[in-house]
């Protein structure tokens, strides 16, 4: 992707967890690991406040993308090279918008 510049503020982040979501959130909640996923790259400059969990037998990892990108200004391209979707990372502000 290149090196890009983040505003200070509140980040949404949409990803696939595979079968054990948990072990995943906990792997980028890391600072040290190897660098895989785009998130693995920000993380480790960032502090996350928070991750949801959403169990279903289908994939809502786009349709949740599109929705917060409804709402958020998307990063062009940030976790989104397996799929069509813009962005699986928006920012939100300084603040948290109520949805």
């Amino acid at each position: 992707m290149g090196y890009l510049v983040f505003e200070k503020g509140i980040y949404f982040y949409v990803g696939s967890g595979g079968r054990s979501p948990l072990t995943r959130i906990a792997r980028h909640i890391r600072k040290v690991k190897r660098k895989h996923w785009h998130i693995d790259y920000l993380t480790v400059k960032s502090r996350v406040i928070g991750a949801f969990v959403l169990e279903s037998n289908i994939s809502l990892e786009c349709t949740v993308a599109r929705e917060l990108g409804r709402r958020f200004r998307p990063i062009p391209g940030f976790g989104a090279s397996d799929c069509r979707c813009g962005s699986h990372l928006f920012f939100a502000g300084l603040k948290a918008k109520e949805a």
